[in-house]
């Protein structure tokens, strides 16, 4: 297993160390996409982040994550506009520019082609079925607690604190959507820990 975007926790077999230092690029380049959504970065700048060829960038990027730079780079920028449909006053057309769409007529035409439905069809309130955007399992209202402002910040006390800079180990799960990779990663996880000690 590798844990970190460095070669200094890995876990494994020599046979593993390959991959596992490809995964690593490969999160590289996730978090470059990730930061960089309102921009549509291209091939090049997101295999540059991983330190590979465009072309072997290509491979790689699919062989691990099942979809193409240009297919998951698409979906995370629509699933962003969703969010930002759902929870922001701005307009269709702004939202598509803050997803790095060219214009909004692109960004509609994507939209309803992965999604099945156009942008203001969602807003007004329908729904998507096609998606891996996280479904609610229950109703909003039974995830409320009736309380005042006051009662929640007395049994909920929020407190902020400064640490000194560390290293984080994680995994990225992706396909998480399918059953138990999240507590396969965690089992992972785990079991790096207490070899760690």
């Amino acid at each position: 297993m590798y844990a970190t975007a460095d070669d200094e926790f890995y876990v494994g077999t020599a046979m593993d160390k390959p991959k596992a230092i490809y995964t690593s690029r490969i999160n590289q380049a996730i978090d470059y996409v990730i930061a960089h959504l309102d921009e549509a970065p291209s091939l090049e700048d997101i295999s540059n982040a991983a330190c590979f060829s465009s072309f072997h960038f290509h491979r790689i990027f699919s062989a691990i994550t099942g979809e193409t730079v240009r297919f998951y780079t698409n979906r995370l920028r629509l699933e962003k506009s969703t969010r930002l449909i759902n929870y922001s006053a701005n307009s269709i057309t702004h939202i598509a520019h803050e997803c790095g769409f060219s214009s909004s007529s692109t960004f509609s035409r994507s939209f309803k082609q992965h999604f099945g439905i156009s942008p203001i069809e969602y807003k007004k309130g329908n729904v998507i079925k096609n998606s891996k955007i996280c479904k609610e399992l229950f109703p909003i209202d039974d995830y409320i607690i009736p309380l005042s402002a006051e009662q929640l910040r007395e049994k909920f006390p929020v407190q902020v604190k400064e640490y000194s800079k560390r290293r984080v180990v994680f995994i990225r799960v992706i396909g998480s959507y399918q059953e138990n990779r999240v507590l396969e990663a965690f089992t992972r996880m785990i079991k790096w820990a207490k070899q760690m000690n």
